[in-house]
């Protein structure tokens, strides 16, 4: 007899939850301000390799020491280290260099008040999730999870006890026969 995890516990459900669990926390990062950046130059060295993901998010007052994702307009983001803030009048400029880089960055960065600091780093990620740009991959995830989905759907349906059947069920088959 082979036995069944059912109720709460079922595999399919525990699939389903962990699959909004995720959806909701992404949605929650998101609008909490939290933004996600996929490192592609080795500029940063060891502290966040190509293929890194990088979750930055809003904050009021960067610091020395920080990772600063700046985004410039007509210019590609980059994400470097602060290494020393300057006082302009009434502004601050923050001066970058990237870990793996000799010289700092030719062109300070204003510091606006809700720059995107570097909370999380995840190495490789970044490199993962990129694949999901291809139309084919993104394809082939998307029907796969459609057949998942319609395959324990269907297992559920076709396995329920509590379903009557159209077969003969085995005692009266016993009782007809003697």
């Amino acid at each position: 007899m082979r036995h069944r995890l059912r109720g709460p516990w079922s595999p399919g459900r525990l699939a389903t939850w962990a699959f909004f669990g995720v959806v909701g926390v992404c949605l929650v990062a998101v609008a909490a301000g939290y933004r996600p950046f996929i490192i592609t130059s080795g500029s940063m060295g060891v502290a966040a390799p190509p293929g890194s993901l990088v979750v930055a998010a809003p904050r009021d007052h960067v610091e020395v020491g920080d990772i600063l994702v700046m985004r410039r307009e007509g210019a590609l983001t980059v994400t470097h280290r602060v290494v020393a803030i300057e006082q302009r009048s009434d502004s601050r400029y923050a001066i970058t260099r990237g870990d793996a880089n000799d010289t700092t960055d030719p062109v300070t960065y204003l510091l606006e008040g809700s720059d995107l600091v570097e909370r999380w780093t995840i190495p490789r990620l970044g490199t993962a999730l990129s694949t999901l740009k291809s139309p084919y991959v993104l394809f082939v995830l998307l029907a796969g999870s459609m057949a998942a989905l319609t395959a324990a759907f269907l297992s559920a349906v076709w396995n329920d006890p509590e379903q009557p059947s159209d077969h003969p069920s085995s005692e009266r088959d016993v009782g007809a026969s003697t």
